[in-house]
């Protein structure tokens, strides 16, 4: 489950009003929380401060379903480094 997600619930919001508060439609919403997509840059301040976390927060949850779906074989560029 994304924290997009997790955090909406715990807030009580539906999906719709929390796109309401953000700007956003529902589907988009969706998306975020399925990992279709991820937020604009712009978005995360209000989305973070209306789900009570910190954009890091966010961000770090976006970071661990990309690393999850990119490829395995892909060394990032820390661990390309860290094998010299």
């Amino acid at each position: 489950m994304s924290i997009i997600k997790t955090l909406r619930e715990k807030q009580g919001l539906t999906q719709e009003r929390l796109g309401e508060i953000i700007n956003e439609k529902r589907t988009t919403i969706s998306m975020w929380e399925t990992a279709g997509t991820l937020p604009h840059a712009s978005k995360l301040p209000l989305l973070a401060k209306t789900l009570h976390c910190t954009v890091d927060e966010l961000l770090a949850d976006q970071e661990m379903k990309y690393k999850a779906k990119s490829d395995p074989s892909r060394k990032t560029c820390k661990e390309k480094s860290s094998r010299k």
